[in-house]
């Protein structure tokens, strides 16, 4: 029988404008094309410029100019003198440029008419790292950096020319900065590194007693003397800090930024209609991101997934669906990273980085910082690396992989347990491999898979995996064939192992991916690419694969993801190409670090989050 649902369908609502988003928070928005940090900026989120800055690749300083719509970046006119750390200030088609860096520190002044620059009167004072506010005819710059050291002066400009007025109470540099020529706010800066809050009335600076709750330099702001938001900066981890200030007090805000913060952080816009752009954390993807809050919601309705609703403004009928967003940032470095072959164990909170080659030490993350861990036994000066490796960051395991610097690479097969502080050995492996990545499950009940043994009289190229219960090794189920530089995750009972090399070494590329239920290995569905000495995080059911090779070793940065059936490519690619690296935490939030030489000590972490579209139902 029809039930009465069915006959009569669903709700439709009738709205004569779209709803909003319920929580106020960041997302991402079109990237810059000339990639750059050190900018200055000025307009609105949706009507936004930004121009000079410096690249940290090459050393140079950018004379670009890049306007914004609230989708898209497009180039404009350049200055006339390529510079980083400006102030800025005035709107998308009525720009100030002023001071900066070469270097020497500048004087000059440019304005801007939303096509081209011309010249403008030049500031009294030199200076780069400045705060600043205001409009392209009232614009308001002070403190910073010029050769005779950090400056308190504060100058005032009326479209022509730069005056002298009221000096702040400390000299600051870099600090967080907004409002107008006669009603400023800054907060933070360095010299030192300060939370202090400091106010302009137009003649004369105050000290708020009302401090930041973080001090930091290098900050983004956006909005007026009494209704800001300052956000990124340093110093780094995180760096993805933001702070909502509404004239008396500072509060945090717990919505962060994902991928355009750290250091040199620029901002435009309102508290509540904010953007961010040119971070340390995002400049080498240009990364850019808009922040939104439609509260108190008076007279707007509030967004939800699945609803569906006719807009009769427009005339069109819409339904609110959902996109996966990935982000990348640049997470505290590692304190020490090999070239390859690095083990993990543990979690994004208490996680733990173990060897490489060349390595013997082991370092542990609480999910900010690094700390140093205990030095793996036995294993100096070659290092430790290409074993496998799994646990906690209190009881973890490593076994295998190559201890000699010339052939057979293959250690004794020695196994090593972690208590949190002490490496101790333990029993030997059955199968003495290396080029290993990765294992499965705890101190106490480990799988590992297959991998490259050198160590004669054993065979080159067991198919059998292993598994430990904490003090002995011993064989378990056959894989399909032989893997090496493959990735391993999961748990004992429910372990993935994801392409890798097949034998004979080095092998090709391949996209196999099988799955261990406790009791055999079974060939899932493949991933996309072909590739081996990935790197990768995860469960049976979400994981993801980042990095390593293809043939004939050519380079893979894209991402996949595993929904527990297929494999399918990421939202986004890793910034920085690695492989047979370190890899920590899940689907959702990870990190990656070290890898093929050279190594690095750079991580990055990635973070999956998801963002609510609103569609237009279209008859075809």
């Amino acid at each position: 029988m029809a039930e009465y649902k069915g006959i009569k369908g669903f709700k439709v609502q009738s709205l004569d404008a779209d709803p909003v988003p319920a929580v106020a928070g960041w997302t991402s928005g079109g990237n810059q094309t000339s990639f750059r940090t050190m900018q200055a900026g000025a307009g609105t989120q949706t009507a936004a410029v930004a121009f000079g800055g410096y690249s940290f690749t090459t050393s140079t300083n950018f004379n670009t100019t890049e306007e914004y719509d609230g989708a898209t970046w497009t180039s404009s006119g350049t200055l006339g003198t390529a510079r980083r750390e400006m102030g800025g200030a005035g709107t998308q088609t009525a720009a100030l440029g002023f001071g900066g860096r070469v270097p020497p520190d500048q004087a000059l002044t440019e304005e801007y008419n939303g096509s081209t620059w011309t010249s403008g009167g030049s500031l009294g004072t030199a200076r780069a790292y400045m705060g600043d506010a205001g409009t392209q005819t009232a614009a308001l710059g002070f403190g910073g950096e010029s050769p005779a050291g950090v400056l308190t002066s504060t100058e005032e400009y009326d479209g022509a020319t730069w005056t002298s007025s009221g000096a702040m109470p400390v000299a600051k540099y870099s600090m967080g900065s907004c409002g107008t020529q006669t009603a400023a706010l800054s907060g933070g800066g360095a010299n030192p590194i300060t939370a202090i809050t400091m106010e302009y009335n137009g003649a004369t600076w105050t000290t708020n007693p009302a401090t930041m709750n973080s001090a930091r330099y290098g900050i983004g702001a956006a909005g007026t003397q009494t209704a800001a938001l300052f956000f990124g900066g340093e110093p780094q981890p995180p760096g993805n800090e933001v702070e909502s200030w509404d004239g008396t007090s500072w509060s945090n805000n717990p919505a962060t930024l994902t991928s355009s913060g750290g250091g040199f952080t620029y901002g435009v816009g309102t508290n509540t209609l904010a953007l961010s752009f040119s971070g340390s954390q995002g400049y080498s993807s240009g990364a850019t991101e808009e922040y939104t809050d439609y509260s108190p919601y008076t007279g707007q309705t509030v967004e939800n997934l699945g609803q569906v609703w006719y807009n009769t403004t427009t005339k069109a009928l819409k339904y609110t669906s959902q996109t996966a967003v990935g982000t990348w940032a640049t997470a505290a470095n590692i304190p020490a990273a090999g070239n390859n072959g690095m083990g993990n164990a543990g979690t994004l909170t208490a996680g733990l980085a173990i060897g490489g080659y060349a390595l013997s030490s082991s370092s542990e993350y609480d999910g900010a910082a690094w700390t140093a861990g205990g030095t793996i036994p036995g294993t100096t000066p070659v290092g430790w690396s290409g074993g496998t490796s799994g646990g906690t960051q209190t009881a973890a395991v490593i076994a295998g992989g190559s201890l000699s610097p010339s052939s057979p690479y293959n250690g004794s097969g020695t196994t090593w347990n972690y208590d949190g502080s002490t490496w101790t050995t333990s029993g030997s492996l059955v199968w003495i491999n290396r080029g290993m990545q990765g294992g499965s499950g705890t101190q106490t009940a480990m799988l590992s898979g297959t991998g490259y043994n050198d160590y004669a009289p054993q065979p080159s190229y067991p198919t059998n995996s292993q598994s430990y219960d904490g003090s002995v090794w011993t064989t378990s189920a056959s894989l399909p064939t032989n893997y090496v530089r493959y990735n391993q995750f999961g748990t004992y009972s429910s372990a993935g192992l994801a392409t890798g090399s097949k034998n004979p070494s080095p092998g090709s590329a391949v996209s196999d991916f099988n799955t261990f239920n406790g009791t055999a290995w079974t060939a899932g569905n493949p991933t996309v690419s072909n590739r081996q000495s990935g790197n990768g995080v995860g469960t049976l059911s979400a994981a993801t694969l980042t990095g390593g090779y293809s043939d004939p070793s050519t380079a893979i940065s894209t991402m996949e993801e595993y929904d527990g059936t297929s494999w399918a490519n990421g939202p986004s690619n890793i910034p920085t190409h690695i492989s047979e690296g370190g890899s920590i935490g899940s689907a959702s939030v990870s990190i990656y670090y070290g890898g093929q030489s050279p190594g690095t000590l750079t991580v990055q972490e990635y973070t999956k989050g998801y963002v609510n579209n609103i569609q237009t139902v279209t008859v075809s």
